[in-house]
């Protein structure tokens, strides 16, 4: 008569307490969005952007909460960071501020990051928003300090 083996100890066990449950979710979210690094790249090579747009602002394809887009000019390769920031100046006023970054691997030109501000009025809360006009640089304040 052959007496059975005990079983083997698992390699991993799991977390009772939670934190350590907490620990193994965010670990598995991060394994899970490194493995999707590849096919994000793809996507951004085949010519497309990822966009996160903001809920209602003015003009929103030109600003959006985030941008990534992939650069693959003679000059320049990399990726380009495109956010965008919200500065209310009351009820029928708006600025936008629009950062663009870039983190190139290649370039032949000085570093290409730009700030940018565009102003919108409106009559009305129902009236659609008219551009007041852009700006290089960050946008100020009616007080004159940045945002």
């Amino acid at each position: 008569m052959t007496v059975p083996k005990p079983p083997r100890p698992p390699v991993l066990t799991i977390p009772l307490s939670l934190p350590g449950r907490i620990g193994c979710g965010l670990a598995l979210v991060l394994w899970f969005t490194l493995l999707s690094l590849p096919c994000a790249m793809f996507w951004l090579a085949s010519g497309n952007e990822l966009r996160l747009a903001h809920g209602s602002v003015p003009d929103a394809y030109d600003h959006p909460l985030l941008e990534v887009g992939l650069i693959m000019t003679t000059d320049n390769r990399g990726l380009k960071f495109k956010t965008s920031v919200i500065l209310p100046a009351g009820d029928a006023a708006v600025c936008v501020q629009t950062d663009l970054r870039y983190l190139l691997w290649y370039t032949r030109e000085d570093d290409p990051t730009t700030v940018f501000c565009n102003c919108y009025t409106r009559d009305t809360a129902a009236a659609a928003w008219q551009n007041t006009g852009s700006r290089a640089g960050a946008c100020t304040t009616p007080s004159g300090g940045t945002e």
